[in-house]
């Protein structure tokens, strides 16, 4: 049976063995940039998560806020600076006329009425923009609350990843998008090597810690447009959106020296962390359960010869 020490993935190379691979590796991948791939403006309308939906919102949100305030402010600044000069201006050349010409006092007091009703016009119309700001958080309050229910709906509470609900509809997504740019996308099946005997030996606790740290471990390994989905149990499934052979092979690469990075750090005191993976590129026109299955048996073939120890010695487990 390998050891942590023995890579778990396809062209990996062991700490203690010289550098060997059986799959030739480009020199450069468009997936090591590790930037979310550029979307056109129809799929970034759609294709939005509930996070990134709520965040947008609450930024547009902000927007309005910051601009209506500084138009409030502008406005207020003015009319007390218009309020002011009349006052000054205005109101001695009333009382002047109106000390020699009695009949005409109605002016000054005429004055001061309009004076007094621009400043409760201004009360009133802060009231009404302090009204208007607390239905804007009462509405925001509810999109969290609605994004809130709709993310618990589609995400994995105890990995965070997406869970088989969301990933029907985002492979839908990515087909299509595939299709316009006339890219592939790439399925990669991982599983835990052993994971049974985690929870037998540690218990659930530390078998649901080791779980988050799995999905964790993906997650640092792939970019930020492509999709990780808790498959079931200890089975995780990634979605690599543009991408071929070689780009998943180098995906599996960088978890594999994580996984090492892991093991080295561990604490968990008789426990290695041991992942068996296997990739199938989507083809058009093939249905998607026949490429979720070709993933799927490599990734079952990895495990089973990792179990056998065969090329264990070599570091390798995986040659898809």
């Amino acid at each position: 049976m390998p050891t942590s020490s023995d890579l778990t993935f396809l062209g990996s190379k062991s700490a203690a063995t010289p550098s060997l691979s059986l799959v030739p590796f480009p020199a450069t991948s468009h997936i090591d940039a590790w930037t979310p791939m550029a979307r056109d403006r129809e799929d970034s309308a759609g294709d939005a998560t509930p996070e990134e939906a709520g965040a947008a919102i609450k930024d547009d949100l902000g927007t309005i806020e910051r601009r209506e305030r500084h138009l409030w402010i502008t406005l207020g600044a003015l009319s007390m600076v218009v309020t002011i000069g009349m006052v000054l201006v205005v109101l001695p050349q009333l009382i002047e006329i109106s000390s020699g010409h009695p009949d005409k006092w109605y002016l000054p007091r005429l004055f001061l009425g309009l004076v007094a009703l621009m400043a409760l016009l201004n009360i009133y119309l802060t009231m009404q923009r302090r009204t208007l700001r607390r239905t804007r958080e009462a509405l925001l309050n509810e999109q969290e609350q609605r994004q809130a229910v709709e993310t618990a709906a589609i995400v994995d509470p105890l990995t965070h990843a997406y869970n088989r609900r969301y990933m029907d509809q985002s492979i839908e997504k990515e087909l299509s998008r595939a299709g316009r740019l006339g890219t592939q996308i790439a399925f990669l099946m991982i599983d835990v090597d052993e994971f049974k005997s985690v929870n037998t030996r540690f218990g659930h606790v530390v078998g649901d810690a080791i779980l988050q740290e799995v999905a964790d471990v993906v997650r640092k390994s792939i970019r930020a447009s492509d999709t990780v989905v808790r498959y079931g149990g200890d089975e995780f499934l990634v979605i690599l959106t543009e991408a071929q052979e070689p780009d998943a092979e180098r995906v599996i690469t960088r978890m594999d020296q994580r996984v090492n990075a892991w093991n080295k750090a561990s604490k968990i005191e008789g426990y290695h962390m041991g992942l068996s993976c296997g990739w199938a590129t989507h083809e058009k026109g093939t249905l998607v359960t026949k490429s979720l299955e070709a993933a799927d048996k490599k990734m079952y073939d990895c495990k089973h010869r990792r179990k056998i120890g065969w090329l264990g010695d070599l570091g390798l487990a995986d040659l898809n």
